[in-house]
């Protein structure tokens, strides 16, 4: 059963992805307020958004404030009934607003009316249509009708520019993976062809019967390293291929020891390497499967390129305040230089000091993923002193 907190936790995401709040000023909206104005024979018309804290304006016809505090606005109390109009004919007689500020003070709202603008998918209210005035007011039945056929209009302008940007990104992302694909042919006719020329070489000198017994081990040991590129290559091109499909988990509860033990027994073989844990969390709400890819690739890469008798790697990982997560993982290695740091998360790169053996394709896959999560990430490197990379994930919980 949803309770009141679960619908507007519900609702502050459904606004969040029309992606309209702090948006500049568009004359299709404009206009919809100035007709609103003039039907109503109002001074004031809006277009509003009621975010977490606060009302934002769109548009604002005959009004100069470009938001107000959510405790003060009447669009908040709009919102909690969308079935209908909410319409205060005199504010100063209303037990609910004739304390608030906007109407003691400027801008003296006396009148009111606000047509909640409305998700039809789910029903939730992200703000409203409204006119205000500063004296008291009865609208007619003919401009309560066109209040809300313009509350309409807004909305499939609203739904219109939500389309429209869906769209430009998927054509992005439909860009993106051409890319990759035509990395992944010079892969496959370059990097996949070397392991599979060694191997066959190697296979066939091991069988004449001249070559000699230590000749033979090298040969086969070549062979062997070439197969694991290979693996790795194939493995990791893998993990890139279902990022999407692993980025859409439900996330779970995770434990924080469980992960470090984990992480630990896969890399922190003999003693070699030194993962250095920070967390005071015993659990984490987070898609374990995406958390997982990322940390074998950014602790596997921090070990793999450090040359340092005993490379170290330390891991901070947190869970903020509104359940996201922070990951922050730095090292004691080479570092990389300001020039190449810009190609790091570009598929197939390698650089001068990183990735001489790699192919780009794991950090470009984690990039990937925290981006899938609308996370970010971020790299901070200096020659000779270590490589962090900081990532931030927001709350993630199944809508």
């Amino acid at each position: 059963m949803s309770t009141d907190i679960d619908r507007e936790q519900l609702r502050l995401r459904t606004l969040e992805s029309y992606s309209i709040l702090d948006t500049l000023p568009e004359e299709d909206y404009d206009n919809l307020t100035a007709i609103a104005a003039q039907i109503c024979g109002t001074p004031i018309a809006l277009v509003s958004f009621v975010d977490v804290d606060r009302q934002w304006f769109k548009s604002k016809h005959g009004l100069q404030v470009s938001e107000t505090p959510k405790a003060q606005a009447f669009c908040a109390h709009a919102i909690d009934y969308p079935e209908s109009p909410m319409i205060v004919e005199d504010a100063r007689k209303d037990n609910r607003f004739s304390e608030n500020p906007l109407v003691t003070g400027e801008p003296y709202v006396i009148f009111y009316a606000g047509v909640p603008l409305i998700n039809e998918a789910n029903g939730m209210a992200l703000g409203t249509l409204c006119v205000i005035d500063h004296e008291p007011r009865v609208l007619t039945e003919d401009q309560r009708i066109s209040l809300r056929a313009l509350a309409k209009q807004t909305m499939k302008l609203l739904d219109l520019r939500k389309r429209t940007r869906e769209l430009e990104e998927a054509k992005l992302a439909l860009e993106e993976k051409n890319e990759e694909l035509t990395g992944f042919a010079t892969l496959m006719a370059h990097d996949l062809k070397s392991p599979l020329n060694e191997i066959r070489s190697a296979l066939a000198l091991e069988k004449a019967q001249n070559t000699p017994g230590k000749e033979k081990l090298d040969l086969l040991d070549h062979a062997r390293n070439a197969m694991e590129k290979l693996m790795k290559m194939i493995d990791d091109l893998l993990v890139h291929s279902q990022s999407e499909k692993i980025v859409r988990e439900t996330p779970m509860e995770v434990s924080v020891p469980q992960l470090q033990e984990d992480m630990n027994r896969l890399f922190n073989l003999d003693n070699r390497y030194q993962l250095v844990w920070h967390t005071t969390h015993a659990t984490i709400l987070v898609n374990r499967t995406a958390l997982e890819h990322i940390l074998l690739n950014l602790i596997g890469n921090a070990l793999k390129f450090n040359h340092q008798q005993i490379p170290e790697v330390h891991i901070s990982l947190s869970q903020t305040s509104q359940q996201g997560l922070s990951l922050v993982v730095s090292d004691n290695g080479p570092g990389i230089e300001d020039k190449e740091q810009s190609q790091v998360f570009k598929m197939f790169e390698r650089g001068r000091t990183w990735n001489k053996d790699g192919r780009g394709i794991g950090l470009a896959t984690v990039k990937k993923m925290v981006e899938s999560l609308r996370g970010e990430i971020t790299l901070h490197s200096t020659p000779g002193a270590g490589t962090q990379f900081a990532i931030n994930i927001p709350h993630t919980r199944a809508s």
